[in-house]
């Protein structure tokens, strides 16, 4: 029986060393890259099992929650996913950053009154309007139609903020009327 090996002092592939240099600049280049940044990506995970032992929530340390339901023979039906929302306006963080364009750290981005998901309701597909056209989206102008007004204002006072000629009337008090003489006030 003849013996195939071939003893490792004997081996002549001269791609090798160009092998081995290389191997050795890889590691360097990959803690470079891949160390700082893993652990800006590093997270807990908590899960919650119930008396039989199956997962019923796992919750990540940046707030997102997955939420599982069972049928009665013990099969997963489903899963229910919740973004964090670190700002507690309605808006996942990721809708805020790459969707929308608001603050997913402000509840109030463009500081108007209504938080950003109330004003994405209200909006609903105008939000990315520019009615006054200055530029900003309704969804980031404190006040959309131009009027001086606050979108919140408008909106608690029951007018538009998407219509300019639709403002708040001020009501004065009795001493400022008769200071006017009975005028409305400017």
């Amino acid at each position: 029986m003849k013996n195939n090996t071939i003893p490792y002092s004997t081996m002549t592939d001269r791609k090798m060393p160009r092998l081995l240099s290389a191997l050795k600049i890889v590691p360097v280049i990959w803690l470079l890259i891949f160390t700082a940044p893993a652990a800006a990506f590093s997270k807990t995970i908590y899960y919650d099992y119930n008396i039989l032992g199956h997962l019923e929530q796992a919750q990540e340390s940046t707030g997102t929650v997955f939420d599982y339901t069972y049928d009665l023979m013990g099969n997963r039906k489903a899963m229910t996913v919740t973004p964090q929302d670190s700002d507690d306006d309605g808006l996942g963080n990721g809708e805020e950053v790459i969707l929308y364009g608001t603050d997913p750290y402000a509840a109030d981005t463009d500081g108007d009154g209504l938080n950003d998901g109330d004003e994405v309701a209200y909006w609903g597909e105008d939000w990315n309007s520019d009615f006054d056209n200055d530029g900003l989206i309704n969804l980031l102008d404190e006040d959309s139609d131009g009027d001086g007004y606050s979108d919140g204002f408008e909106v608690g006072r029951g007018t538009d903020p998407g219509d300019p000629e639709d403002y708040p009337s001020i009501t004065l008090p009795p001493i400022l009327f008769l200071l006017l003489d009975g005028q409305e006030a400017p």
